[in-house]
């Protein structure tokens, strides 16, 4: 999935990530919540390209934020399980791929959803 000069760029990070999320977002009964759920999906990517010492702590972090701010709506459990079965499935498919998704669309395209992302280089801070 490089281009010609062996580089990633952003087309190819939205077709990994459609690889990736598609089942997940799949699951969702309208756009609001396919939006919803490729959120999620882009935090998941993101925490993967994290060094694999840090990934459990930042899924139990990002998941226990969204419990705080989302309170009877999202339990932190159910969450970290999601962000864990997308970041292993990011890390097998897709392990070379180290850019940060900064800016995910969805839209409705007949029965199915189309998706636009936006990347940049990784960078660990």
């Amino acid at each position: 999935m490089k281009n010609k000069r062996n580089r990633i760029d952003s087309q190819d990070v939205t077709k990994a990530f459609v690889i990736v999320a598609s089942d997940f977002i799949s699951m969702s009964d309208d756009i609001e919540k396919a939006r919803s759920l490729a959120y999620v999906a882009v935090i998941a990517w993101n925490i993967s390209l994290y060094p694999q010492d840090q990934i459990p702590a930042q899924i139990r972090l990002v998941a226990q934020e969204y419990e705080k701010s989302n309170p009877g709506l999202i339990q932190a459990d159910l969450m970290s399980q999601d962000l864990q079965r997308l970041v292993d499935k990011k890390l097998k498919e897709f392990p070379y791929i180290k850019r940060t998704i900064t800016k995910i669309g969805v839209e409705e395209k007949g029965e199915e959803y189309a998706i636009t992302t936006v990347s940049i280089p990784f960078v660990l801070q």
